[in-house]
């Protein structure tokens, strides 16, 4: 997804626009609450599998870290909306993932 501005509201009209229902879901914003504690694996994976949207804002994506997914790739799955806060590419490995799960 490509945004209109990093704010709170261009941010939810970007999911809107790419069909995404955020009213009464869960979200997940990895880089926030996570961000001390990315090291517990188990605690981020029941998070993200209980969750209907999956924000990024770890630099995870960025360089020199293009090719890192900040989640187990086994807890992506087709139902699940996934946003990157990543300036310097504009589809990420994560993104680039949950697509290939959404299409499979």
């Amino acid at each position: 997804m490509t945004g209109h501005i990093t704010d709170g509201v261009g941010f939810i009209r970007n999911l809107k626009e790419h069909g995404v229902e955020v009213k009464g879901q869960e979200m997940v914003i990895i880089g926030t609450v996570f961000i001390e504690d990315l090291d517990n694996k188990e605690k981020l994976a029941e998070v993200v599998s209980e969750s209907n949207i999956l924000v990024n804002a770890t630099r995870a994506g960025m360089a020199p870290l293009e090719n890192v997914i900040p989640v187990p790739e086994e807890r992506l799955r087709p139902e699940l909306a996934v946003a990157d806060v990543v300036y310097n590419l504009l589809e990420t490995l994560l993104v680039k993932k949950e697509k290939f799960f959404s299409e499979a």
